[in-house]
């Protein structure tokens, strides 16, 4: 299945726009937003995964236009995701 992109795919229903997001490194739905970096887009994490990374327990990386757990495969791209 290809990922969608929650942000700019017209077919989802406007009312859904911020039920949609879905965690970077689980797909959980979520709505938390982390601030990254400042030339890269938030972040969507579920509560869990905010919560380590606010604490400094999880490193993400950006692969080929998305989020995904540094060091760890891509299940998209299936290459090992560099951190930030």
């Amino acid at each position: 299945m290809a990922p969608v992109d929650y942000l700019t795919d017209v077919s989802l229903p406007v009312a859904t726009y911020e039920r949609t997001h879905r965690c970077a490194v689980c797909g959980r739905t979520s709505s938390d937003r982390e601030e990254v970096e400042s030339e890269l887009p938030p972040v969507t994490l579920c509560p869990g995964h905010s919560a380590q990374y606010r604490s400094d327990w999880l490193m993400l990386g950006w692969c080929n236009g998305h989020y995904a757990e540094a060091l760890k495969r891509c299940p998209v791209h299936n290459c090992v995701v560099e951190p930030l």
